[in-house]
């Protein structure tokens, strides 16, 4: 999968007529070298569902014609850096007569960053433009950078009408002047842009070419809503804030965990998925039951196949530390051995890519999101700053009383559910943590570095057990040397184990004091 690449730019909008040549007129006087200009004329068709799932989170797909040549283009919103705008960008060819109707069309990297945003809706075009563009090489003032020049006259023509216009013939249109950066370099280029601005009116543009031409033909697109809770909503809307902000992280760590090569995105979705489905227990009396089990159904699901792979994801990140600690004779073994679970890894985010892309899972995902944006005020149900306020009571209870009857010699499966109850005080907190105050999130980190230490108890376990598992599926087929390394291998593990176990008194005792037990009570009031 193609990584987006970070597009940086100075977009200037003119406003009154402007001409490619006045521009060229003040980079000479302010010292800029110009290369020879170039001109064409190019078709922008933009592609959005008819929700516009893309344009209310600020991103463009848009296919360009250009003489022979047709290319599709994903921008996402990005940031502004000091007037200069930076966004990924990834731009491919499109060979088809047609523009896609899914995002299952979409050329491989571009369908893993459009589909977990759109599912299976279709994409229709939203607004079209029509570009007149001279572009050149350009660079600053003694060597102090390198940039492209580019001066647009655009025309916009709505996918579906044509609106009245602003530029005396029928159709609304734009002039932008854009200094496309090369690197750092947009210091080099402050005086040409201070003198665009005070000799040709430009004024900087916060809206990317889409979002103008939309504005030009009358649509109004929202941003997608971020409304917040406070003590005084009820139960039933705040469970879907609560659910909607883990499941639009979700949609925002999929393309990471599809691309596959960094770990850490799938471990951010896997966290959000256990967010949600933590969140979904406490607000269950909130949902209508039919909605109740699909959710929870549907997380389990991805809990399982995300597993499959963040498993092996641990052992492996784990191994080359291990790998030290062996003798020099065994550490070509244990090479051997992750070459084999990376084999295995890659072959579960296979089928972990084949679920995210399945059409079940794609209509059970829309399904959600889509039941998320339903409405949940409901009078008949009480506030959620006192309801919240018990849940986190609760669930510090359970904690306390666990971990007080515990110590580092306890059973597996007492500390495994201890860590659970741990996690789920955390989450509870974190989910509600705006309605109260710092006692609230003091109590949160508490509990996270107890839950580190009892996951690292987990992860060590987890990782014997899957060595164990191994060694009998392929013990037949295994070297002599390669059962050593396993061995090896499990004795480490235990020893991590015993350090981590060795670990958790001190880990109970910051966690179970007084003093926070206090502030967490003054905090929920």
């Amino acid at each position: 999968m193609n990584p987006p690449a970070l597009e940086r730019e100075i977009k200037l909008l003119a406003l009154r007529p402007l001409s490619g040549e006045s521009v060229r007129g003040v980079a000479r006087e302010a010292g800029i070298e110009l290369a020879p200009v170039r001109a064409w004329v190019q078709t922008d068709l933009y592609l959005d569902t008819h929700r516009r799932d893309l344009a209310r989170r600020g991103i463009g797909l848009r296919v360009r014609q250009h003489a022979d040549r047709t290319t599709i283009t994903y921008k996402a919103m990005g940031e502004v850096q000091g007037g200069v705008r930076i966004r990924p960008e990834l731009e491919l060819p499109w060979t088809s007569s047609q523009p896609p109707q899914t995002a299952a069309e979409l050329p491989e990297a571009l369908r893993h960053l459009v589909e977990p945003l759109v599912y299976g809706r279709l994409l229709v075009g939203i607004a079209r433009l029509r570009t007149t563009r001279e572009s050149q090489e350009v660079h600053a003032p003694e060597g102090r950078g390198n940039a492209q020049l580019v001066v647009d006259q655009v025309v916009v023509e709505s996918a579906h009408h044509t609106a009245d216009g602003q530029n005396g013939n029928g159709t609304p249109g734009f002039a932008e002047v854009e200094i496309e950066l090369v690197g750092d370099a947009a210091p080099g280029f402050a005086g040409f842009v201070a003198q665009l601005e005070r000799q040709l009116e430009l004024t900087h543009s916060d809206l990317d070419k889409l979002q103008r031409a939309l504005q030009l033909s009358g649509e109004q697109v929202e941003p997608l809503a971020s409304p917040q809770l406070r003590p005084e909503t009820s139960v039933a809307a705040a469970a879907r804030i609560v659910l909607s902000r883990y499941f639009r992280r979700m949609q925002a760590e999929e393309p990471g965990a599809r691309d596959g090569r960094d770990p850490e995105r799938l471990h951010d979705l896997r966290v959000a998925v256990r967010r949600f489905r933590s969140a979904l227990r406490l607000l269950a009396d909130t949902l209508p039951e039919d909605e109740f089990e699909f959710l929870g159904n549907a997380m389990e699901e991805a809990s399982l196949f995300m597993g499959r792979v963040r498993d092996l994801d641990v052992f492996l990140q784990g191994l080359p530390a291990l790998r030290t600690g062996l003798p020099a004779l065994l550490q070509a073994d244990v090479d051997a051995l992750a070459g084999t679970v990376a084999a295995r890894r890659e072959q579960a985010q296979a089928e972990l890519l084949a679920w995210f892309t399945a059409p079940r899972r794609l209509a059970d995902w829309q399904r959600i999101e889509e039941t998320l944006e339903r409405s949940g005020a409901d009078g008949t149900h009480p506030q959620i700053g006192a309801a919240a306020a018990e849940w986190i009571l609760r669930a510090a209870r359970k904690v306390f009383r666990r971990g007080r009857s515990m110590d580092a010699d306890a059973p597996s499966d007492d500390l495994h559910r201890l860590r659970i109850l741990t996690k789920r005080l955390r989450y509870t907190i974190e989910a509600f943590a705006e309605l109260y105050g710092t006692g609230v999130r003091r109590c949160a980190r508490k509990a996270a570095a107890l839950q580190d230490v009892l996951g690292a108890v987990n992860d060590a376990e987890t990782a014997m057990r899957w060595l164990h598992h191994f060694a009998e599926e392929q013990g037949r087929t295994f070297a002599p040397r390669l059962h050593m390394a396993v061995g090896a291998l499990l004795t480490l593990h235990e020893e991590r184990r015993r350090a981590a176990r060795g670990e958790f008194a001190a880990a109970w005792r910051a966690f179970d004091r007084g003093r926070m037990r206090r502030r967490l009570h003054e905090a929920l009031g």
